[in-house]
């Protein structure tokens, strides 16, 4: 991955600091930012994709807007759990047997995902 010459990547938080963290919880975010003028969130994305097993989830979701730069990307691998609406019903599935859906309308709680 190509990193402009004035930039040094960065992990936030340091190793340090993620330690800490860990011992706190059991989820620990870690990010890096980095210039990067070769790459964009799909040819991003492509590549770690192609590191993961065929047929794994992941995801890509971006807020970029026509004519705007400096927007987010988000990239996801390996989910602790999966939630798919098909025909009307809300399914989860977390590594186990897909749980039953509720049917449409109603509204389902987000899991906690701390938990």
């Amino acid at each position: 991955m190509a990193v402009a010459a004035d930039s040094e990547l960065r992990l936030e938080p340091s190793l340090e600091q993620a330690r800490e963290l860990a011992r706190e919880g059991n989820v620990v975010p870690v990010r890096a930012r980095f210039v990067d003028d070769c790459e964009t969130p799909v040819s991003a994305f492509l590549k770690l994709r192609d590191g993961e097993p065929e047929g794994s989830p992941c995801f890509l979701l971006e807020s970029a807007e026509q004519g705007q730069v400096g927007r987010y990307s988000f990239v996801g691998l390996r989910p602790r759990a999966l939630l798919r609406w098909d025909e009307g019903t809300l399914s989860e599935w977390s590594g186990e047997e897909a749980a039953a859906g509720e049917p449409p309308g109603r509204t389902v709680p987000a899991p906690d995902p701390y938990a």
